[in-house]
């Protein structure tokens, strides 16, 4: 199996309903949907491309676990829960963006992202993701209308550094 489009009556992929289907590329999920179970498309190692519907309200514990390929997430408005583990192992994530606020964030929901370097949250929220968000992650948290420019004072302020002086040249 490579693609999916799942019924529009859908409302819940049950507990490790796709795991392990390594050559899953791609998946349309329908605007019914509520829950993604434990461990759903954990091990999809291919799966490069998920849109989940604004009808979401829970991701389970890992259920994105080791989806190698994903380089983007985009989680709804109305998420109010994301487990353990839930995009843990996703090696090529380098962005995700929070629509909404989500109520509880798992510690452990991105471990081993490690090529995470970009959460972008909804405006005047970016404090209470702080709270949220596991305290391990060295990732940029943005607010959606912010224009984020890598200069000394954006880059002070952001990470309250208040001690540098110059940035000469930054890798990020």
């Amino acid at each position: 199996i490579t693609h999916v489009t799942l019924p529009s009556t859908l409302l819940s992929i049950g507990e490790e309903a796709f795991i392990n289907c390594e050559n899953l590329t791609d998946v349309i999920l329908p605007e019914s949907l509520e829950l993604i179970d434990y461990s759903a498309f954990s091990g999809c190692s291919s799966l490069s491309n998920i849109n989940i519907p604004s009808s979401v309200r829970k991701i389970r514990d890992g259920a994105f676990c080791c989806c190698e390929s994903l380089t983007k997430i985009t989680i709804p408005a109305p998420v109010c829960e994301i487990g353990t583990e839930a995009f843990s192992a996703c090696e090529k994530l380098g962005e995700v963006t929070f629509l909404g606020s989500v109520k509880e964030i798992s510690e452990d929901c991105f471990l081993e992202c490690s090529n995470l370097t970009k959460i972008i949250v909804p405006d005047n929220e970016r404090e209470a993701y702080k709270q949220l968000l596991p305290k391990k992650l060295h990732t940029l948290i943005v607010e959606q209308s912010e224009s984020v420019t890598f200069d000394t004072k954006t880059i002070k302020k952001i990470f309250n550094l208040e001690y540098i002086q110059t940035i000469t040249s930054c890798y990020f």
